[in-house]
């Protein structure tokens, strides 16, 4: 899924007053974390995820692989904090 940049700015607005709701723990990214940021992301469509004890590299690349599990966008990172974004269904 790509964003525009405009798209993105009006997101990260959205998500300024959002906690993170999903955190990764040590062993990364694992198949209970995607699996509850695909039910988050169903629910609310923009979210925020933290990214525990890795580094700058490394979240980005956590970031792009969930993603594209979930056929969402990732908006924007701060920290150690990614924002996702995944369009509800119609209907």
């Amino acid at each position: 899924m790509e964003l525009s940049n405009k798209q993105k700015r009006e997101l990260k607005a959205r998500a300024h007053s959002l906690k993170a709701v999903v955190q990764t723990g040590s062993q990364g990214l694992t198949d209970a974390v995607t699996a509850e940021v695909d039910t988050q992301l169903a629910h609310h469509e923009l979210m925020k995820v933290r990214f525990a004890g890795a580094d700058k590299a490394s979240r980005q690349a956590m970031a792009e692989d969930l993603a594209a599990r979930l056929d969402a966008a990732v908006v924007g990172t701060i920290g150690n904090v990614v924002i996702l974004y995944r369009e509800a269904p119609e209907g």
